[in-house]
């Protein structure tokens, strides 16, 4: 008999029983090379399992006690227990691959100024040194991208996504109280690009 994911509580399930019911919704996430995956459950571990499967839309579909009500506010905090899950050894790859598996469903194709993201971000640009892991807010749109104050550079940056330069993942909007939880979470990645 096929796994569900509502027999048990999830944290009671083993690896492999997880591994199933990501198979069985098909999971989507995004690795933090920026590639969309719904396959290759097994070389995640338990924990990313569990968030995974606790945000897909198609098993808290399936859920037989599902909540009538719907609202924004249960939104706002999405990433309370993520940064209560934290052990301190997560490297910036792993938590942002978790950030946007829980940041899913607010994908947008365009900023808005003065709305709050995080993605990832692969610069074009010779030798310069960037963010790879952004968490911005939003500013002025520009014919070729967009400026934003990024919080791990503590100062405004611009973002090309044509003719080059590259948001690899797509925008993931976030809440005021998201940014706040995300500022303190290790995930920015400094590199400097040596194409």
């Amino acid at each position: 008999m096929a796994l569900t994911g509502y027999e048990k509580k999830l944290e009671d399930y083993t690896k492999e029983e997880l591994v199933q019911i990501a198979e069985k919704y098909s999971i989507y996430y995004t690795t933090a090379t920026g590639q969309g995956r719904i396959s290759g459950y097994q070389r995640l571990n338990k924990t990313q399992l569990i968030s995974l499967i606790k945000n897909d839309n198609d098993y808290k579909s399936a859920n037989p006690n599902r909540p009538t009500v719907q609202g924004s506010n249960n939104d706002k905090n999405r990433f309370l227990k993520f940064k209560e899950s934290l052990f301190g050894t997560e490297s910036p790859e792993e938590l942002m691959d978790e950030i946007l598996s829980i940041a899913s469903n607010t994908k947008r194709d365009f900023p808005i100024p003065g709305k709050y993201y995080t993605y990832i971000y692969y610069a074009a640009t010779p030798k310069i040194l960037y963010d790879r892991h952004p968490l911005i807010i939003a500013g002025d749109i520009l014919p070729k991208g967009f400026r934003a104050f990024n919080y791990h550079w503590g100062k405004i940056r611009q973002y090309n996504t044509v003719d080059g330069d590259r948001l690899v993942s797509g925008l993931y909007e976030l809440t005021s109280q998201e940014f706040n939880i995300l500022k303190s979470v290790p995930y920015g990645k400094i590199v400097r690009n040596w194409q």
